[in-house]
């Protein structure tokens, strides 16, 4: 992968190197600065870390700091800037496509770089998530929301088949990178550029090991690809709009949220830009798409819990980061007794103290310990947990996957414990980033077996965005989007340091920068409505 990135870098600056433009130096300027910001700031939570209970030496880390900051400043950023200025300019002069995009070719390139991963997938059902709705479309477990009613749906056109549900997966990977490929094509990037971004980037060995079991994830990251498509069609102007179009855009919009529920956050920012470009541009197709997003919210909601009966689950999932953090600053003295107070009050304290000191210590750090233990057949709540524990006589079959008490317990006092960690917050913010920084490894970490991490393609993707220019910039920013808003939900709502929460980046980001390169371009936009109009 690593070899396939410095044959685009080498193709990209010697290919026709007398015609080679400088970048604006602004561009650069701006780039490299960028790049020593990502470099040096990819190791504060490390030392986040150093200032807690494994305190140690902050100069050896300042100077890794400093190393990356100077590598991304002063050899990834001019790389970038050459780069994405040459790409722009073919992208410019481009000739209209002589021959139709080889479809079935490109379609089994993909299959053929899948395979490997789809012949190792995990063929029977692999997870709890998974496992409890199987149940619920076997109908041995009551229909709830506990886990996303979408992704319940789609196992239930699968019939529970584990295996079919991944392969289909891995065919609608397959079928979007296609899709992705055809327009960029259509857009006057070279082959190769194209092949190598998605095929090397895009469908590395982090997605495809996510595609092998049959999450929520998936599905998810396939609306995230589609929308992220249909806005790029709509920054670059080159579709007719027609209403399939617009509904379609609507339906995947939606799927965001419906299928994970953290994906609301980008379904809401992506909504209130097609409503401002509607108002601002005069682009009145994006009312059709927020109505259209609306609507089939409304329709699959109404259809789920009126007529096929779904339970609806007080879920407390969304508080893990202020309620561990709470807990976590109890267990450990920072607490006045007036908060230790509130805090018993609005939550069950007492049983996540004891899993800190209890579950599993060898393997899981203090939040998840507190997330994972079961003990919902067995535990007795103590005084101060009395009032919680009614929730405890609810249907077994709905409350186990929300694994304890305290997990129930969070539901009920949302604002409250909110208003709490903010207070805690801002009066022990080292403490609070510590807890952050040590359960969110998989965005921030960097690790030597596997350089093609989270952090490197968040970098790259906010370099390769800056090295456009700013002009280029203020046409194409929202395309950062899906992997900001994703990333920005994660870290606010999930504590439990999961890698496949980050899919969006890993899936996305390459792909975003060349949307970018190729929506960014006017003459190209007008190109394409010549000779493309209205074909998705």
């Amino acid at each position: 992968m690593l070899f396939l990135a410095l044959c685009l870098l080498a193709w990209v600056l010697i290919s026709q190197a007398r015609r080679l433009a400088p970048p604006k130096k602004s561009t650069l300027l701006i780039t490299a600065g960028l790049g020593a910001a990502l470099g040096f700031g990819s190791v504060v939570p490390q030392m986040l870390l150093r200032t807690g209970k494994s305190a140690g030496p902050l100069a050896p880390l300042a100077l890794e700091g400093a190393v990356r900051a100077a590598a991304l400043a002063c050899i990834a950023a001019p790389l970038l800037c050459f780069a994405a200025g040459r790409l722009c300019a073919l992208c410019e002069k481009a000739a209209a496509p002589a021959r139709p995009f080889p479809r079935l070719a490109f379609f089994a390139a993909s299959l053929l770089v899948l395979y490997p991963a789809w012949k190792n997938r995990l063929v029977e059902n692999g997870t709890l998530d998974y496992a409890n709705q199987l149940g619920q479309v076997q109908g041995t477990v009551p229909l709830n929301d506990v886990h996303t009613l979408a992704h319940t749906f789609i196992i239930w056109l699968f019939r529970g088949n584990h295996s079919a549900l991944v392969t289909g997966q891995f065919l609608a990977l397959a079928a979007l990178t296609c899709l992705f490929a055809a327009w960029l094509w259509r857009r006057g990037l070279p082959p190769f550029a194209v092949s190598a971004g998605l095929l090397a980037f895009m469908l590395n060995s982090t997605t495809l090991a996510m595609f092998q079991i049959g999450t929520k994830d998936p599905p998810y990251g396939l609306c995230m690809g589609l929308a992220l498509y249909f806005m790029a069609r709509f920054i670059a102007n080159d579709l007719a709009w027609r209403w399939y179009h617009r509904l379609a855009f609507g339906v995947t919009l939606a799927g965001c949220g419906l299928l994970r529920y953290n994906g609301y956050a980008f379904v809401l920012v992506c909504l209130v830009w097609l409503a401002v470009m509607g108002f601002v541009r005069r682009r009145r197709e994006g009312f059709s798409v927020v109505a259209a997003a609306l609507a089939t919210v409304l329709v699959f909601n109404f259809c789920a819990y009126n007529i096929a009966g779904a339970v609806k689950m007080p879920s407390g999932v969304s508080m893990q980061v202020p309620a561990t953090g709470i807990v976590i600053l109890l267990h450990d003295g920072v607490l006045t007794p007036e908060q230790e107070a509130r805090a018993r009050e609005l939550m069950a304290v007492d049983c996540a103290v004891k899993a800190i000191d209890e579950f599993d210590i060898d393997h899981y750090n203090s939040t998840k310990r507190i997330w994972w233990h079961r003990d919902l057949l067995t535990y007795v709540p103590t005084a101060s947990e009395e009032k919680f524990a009614p929730l405890l006589d609810q249907d077994i079959y709905l409350i186990d996957p929300l694994n304890n008490l305290f997990t129930l317990s969070l539901a009920e006092n949302k604002a409250g414990i909110v208003a709490l960690y903010l207070e805690l917050f801002f009066q022990h913010p080292i403490a609070c980033l510590r807890l952050i920084a040590e359960n969110q490894t998989s965005a921030w970490g960097w690790s030597t077996e596997n350089p093609m991490s989270h952090l490197f393609y968040l970098c790259l993707m906010l370099m390769g965005f800056a090295a456009l220019g700013l002009r280029r910039l203020a046409r194409t920013w929202p395309l950062m989007l899906p992997v900001l808003c994703n990333l920005g939900s994660v870290l606010i709502a999930s504590a439990t340091n999961e890698d496949r929460y980050l899919l969006p980046t890993y899936l996305l980001a390459v792909p975003s920068i060349l949307f970018a390169v190729a929506a960014a371009n006017d003459r190209c936009a007008a190109r394409e409505k010549t000779i493309q109009a209205g074909s998705v």
